[in-house]
């Protein structure tokens, strides 16, 4: 019993250094090879062979119908690849619905607890078979093989039509709890009238779907001129003329209320 599942207690291990690994990196903060490679060679089995593999321990247990000429090996790596891709697409699609969303670390988790849930299933039900195996039941699985070809065979088109409806539901209802952030316009122009020379023109316009508050600042140079603090509802616009000296650059930095760097800069250089 201990070698047959053999093959499940070495991928339980693998998965859980890749998840470890995944996990760690993404801890770190630093950027570079030291830390890309290693997330890379963790991430790839993960989302490409570790789920399938395991989904695939249950779903074709040792000995299960292949159809025609096919290569067994080559049968098992075309539903490992199969079922990876499906879990990793309709996992991040659900987790998208979910208040922690899809990132690294929720991703990881998923995955490794769906390979790990998968596993053992697979070994209860090769637990299982081995107590309530027989004489009749093995001699009776020969004849039962072309009847299980054709079962998978009709498996097939059912599996797609299921996992196509899945993905696209998924998609829409993610889609429809996907909250619009809105923008806003930020514009330092210099004056275009004859009689505003030196002068400029600071503006910004607002196109979030709620009032949001916003920090204007602007400098010459390392200098701060001026700062402005303002609330905008959706599609107001404030406006201030600036004096803009010859030569001299300008840059005006926007924030809305909560974050914590600017999320809009401009810079012009009067003539």
């Amino acid at each position: 019993m201990r070698r047959d599942n053999t093959d499940l207690i070495v991928t339980a291990a693998v998965t859980a250094a890749a998840a470890t690994v995944l996990l760690l990196t993404g801890i770190i903060a630093a950027a570079g090879p030291a830390v890309t490679v290693p997330r890379v060679l963790a991430g790839l089995p993960l989302v490409l062979v570790l789920p399938g593999y395991a989904l695939s321990t249950l779903l074709l247990p040792t000995g299960s119908a292949v159809p025609g000429p096919v290569n067994r090996l080559l049968w098992r790596c075309v539903w490992v690849t199969g079922l990876s891709l499906a879990v990793t697409v309709l996992g991040g699609l659900a987790l998208n619905l979910t208040p922690a969303r899809l990132t690294r670390a929720s991703w990881t988790i998923s995955l490794t607890v769906l390979t790990m849930l998968a596993l053992a299933a697979s070994a209860g039900l090769r637990a299982w078979r081995s107590r309530a195996g027989t004489a009749r039941e093995v001699r009776a699985r020969e004849p039962a093989r072309s009847r299980g070809i054709a079962r998978y065979k009709l498996a097939y088109p059912v599996a797609v039509l299921a996992v196509t409806g899945t993905a696209i539901g998924l998609a829409q209802v993610s889609g429809g709890w996907q909250r619009t952030q809105g923008f806003a316009q930020l514009w330092l122009v210099p004056a275009r009238h004859g009689t505003a020379v030196g002068q400029a023109m600071l503006g910004v316009r607002s196109d979030y779907q709620q009032a949001e508050s916003f920090h204007l600042v602007l400098r010459r140079g390392a200098r701060t001129v001026s700062a402005w603090d303002f609330t905008l509802a959706s599609g107001q616009t404030w406006q201030q003329a600036v004096t803009a000296g010859v030569g001299q650059p300008l840059a005006a930095e926007l924030t809305v209320a909560g974050l914590h760097t600017a999320g809009h800069t401009v810079h012009i250089t009067s003539s």
